[in-house]
């Protein structure tokens, strides 16, 4: 039998009907007999990062039990990102969907294609203030999630609005 793995995945949009693509990226998770949502975060718009001009991203949270290995849940991500007409030209330019991985098994993962826990995640409003939502202060790193979001706060130059429940 397969190992169950706990992961939390950071799901983003900026280009086109930015609910229906969120909708678009659960349900493809739905679907697949070796993932079952367990959480899901409100969504939230946020201001995007990286200096490059765009629209705001709709952004989410999600906690997954899933069969997977990292390695095997990383071409799912990419098969849905794929399927929704991700185009990669642009470092943290638009996209129609941006699926991370955050965490698995709260295990540190360093290989060419796959850095657990994800680098950015602490300097991200958009992937702490959902994260937060959904995780509890048992969460392994959630003391130190409460002041990396803290210290975005004081800086505010990442703007975050919650949306509520996706519907």
């Amino acid at each position: 039998m397969k190992e169950i793995n706990i992961v939390y995945l950071s799901l983003g949009t900026n280009l086109g009907n930015k609910v229906l693509n969120l909708k678009k990226i659960i349900k493809a998770f739905e679907d697949d007999p070796q993932i079952e949502i367990l959480k899901k975060s409100s969504v939230f718009e946020t201001s995007p990062v990286g200096g490059i001009e765009q629209d705001n991203f709709y952004n989410m949270v999600i906690k997954i039990c899933t069969t997977y290995s990292p390695n095997e849940l990383l071409k799912v991500i990419h098969l849905i990102e794929k399927q929704l007409k991700r185009i990669r030209n642009i470092r943290w330019g638009p996209r129609t969907a941006d699926i991370d991985m955050l965490t698995f098994n709260n295990q540190e993962i360093s290989t060419s294609c796959l850095k657990i826990p994800h680098p950015e995640m602490l300097n991200r409003l958009f992937v702490l203030k959902p994260l937060l939502e959904i995780t509890h202060s048992a969460f392994y790193s959630y003391e130190k999630l409460k002041q990396a979001e803290k210290k975005i706060l004081q800086n505010d130059d990442q703007k975050i609005i919650n949306k509520g429940a996706l519907k």
